[in-house]
């Protein structure tokens, strides 16, 4: 199973995302803020045993299936095909993780495990929910961006995000009392 430097990573992302700018942005971002989180955690909680360098990895890919031009419901199964393609296994299966992906593929009839389990699962999904492209939110603006975009291209698909909109919340909720 192949690994990932950081800078390998970063690489990775501006050559598939290389006709969105704004999405590189998000996802040094993501990636950025996601380590600062991960680094805070595991101070408090060495027990957890965050890999603080997959972490950063995990930031800079997760949105790397939007350069694979699909409709968004389809980039984290891109991404994560993409990544298996390209040897990177361990990425794939993580990254598929941080959007409502689970209920996409109830909705798709893709089967599969894609509920964020481990903690930089969780980590990933939190940073990513902080940012608005390269722009930090509060999560509550994200989601009400996000619920519109949704309801709005995708009607059908709309109230079956409500689970993972409801997950989204308990994430969050998780991080930050391990940041506290």
């Amino acid at each position: 199973m192949a690994d990932l430097t950081v800078k390998e990573a970063e690489k990775l992302a501006k050559k598939y995302l290389r006709k969105y700018p704004e999405k590189i942005a998000h996802s040094i971002k993501v990636s950025e803020f996601a380590y600062k989180i991960a680094k805070k955690i595991k101070k408090k909680h060495p027990e957890l045993d965050i890999n603080l360098r997959e972490i950063r990895i995990l930031g800079l890919l997760h949105d790397i299936g939007k350069g694979m031009h699909v409709e968004w419901i389809y980039h984290s199964f891109e991404g994560g095909k993409l990544l298996r393609r390209l040897g990177y296994h361990k990425y794939a299966s993580k990254i598929e993780k941080h959007d409502p992906t689970h209920e996409v593929a109830k909705y798709l009839k893709i089967k599969g495990d894609f509920i964020p389990k481990q903690i930089e699962e969780k980590i990933l999904v939190y940073a990513d929910s902080h940012y608005r492209l390269d722009r930090f939110v509060h999560p509550s603006e994200r989601v009400s961006e996000g619920e519109k975009k949704i309801k709005k291209r995708y009607p059908a698909l709309f109230p079956v995000i409500k689970g993972y909109r409801k997950r989204q919340i308990r994430i969050i909720e998780e991080i930050n009392s391990l940041i506290r």
